[in-house]
C-alpha cells in the first residue's frame, strides 16, 4: 500500500506543477494522432490535472467521462486501501459483467457524442 501512495503523490505533484496543456512530455493519444477521432480517454490527463487544481468546469470540458467516473474510482481505491490496511493484503476487485457492459456502452456513447459534434458535413 505504501508503494501505491509513493507513486500517487509524485504523480499528483507532477500534474499540479507541470500541467499537461503547457508541457511537451505528456504522451499524445495515438488514436487521435493517426485517426483524427477523440477516444474515450482523450483529455483525461488534463481533466485529472484540472480536478486536482479545483477547476471542475475545465475538467468537464476536457473529459466529462473521467469526471463522472472519478467518484467511483475514488470509492474503489478507498475500498482497496481499507482492505490493505485492515487485512494486510490486496483483494481482487470484483466487477459484475453487467457493470462492465454498462461502462463499455457509456464509453462508446460518449465517444460517439464527442466526435459527432466535430463532424463537418
Amino acid at each position: 500500500m505504501l508503494s501505491v501512495f509513493c507513486a500517487l503523490i509524485p504523480t499528483a505533484l507532477l500534474l499540479e506543477y507541470w500541467p499537461p496543456p503547457h508541457h511537451w512530455f505528456y504522451p499524445r493519444c495515438p488514436i487521435h494522432e493517426f485517426l483524427g477521432v477523440l477516444c474515450p480517454g482523450c483529455g483525461g490527463t488534463r481533466a485529472v490535472a484540472a480536478l486536482l487544481a479545483g477547476r471542475c468546469d475545465d475538467a468537464i470540458r476536457f473529459n466529462c467521462l473521467i469526471v463522472a467516473l472519478s467518484p467511483l474510482t475514488l470509492y474503489c481505491a478507498a475500498l482497496q486501501a481499507y482492505s490493505a490496511v485492515r487485512w494486510n493484503r490486496w483483494r481482487m476487485l470484483r466487477v459484475s459483467p453487467l457493470a462492465l457492459r454498462f461502462l463499455f456502452v457509456a464509453a462508446g456513447v460518449f465517444t460517439a457524442a464527442r466526435n459527432i459534434k466535430d463532424l463537418t458535413w
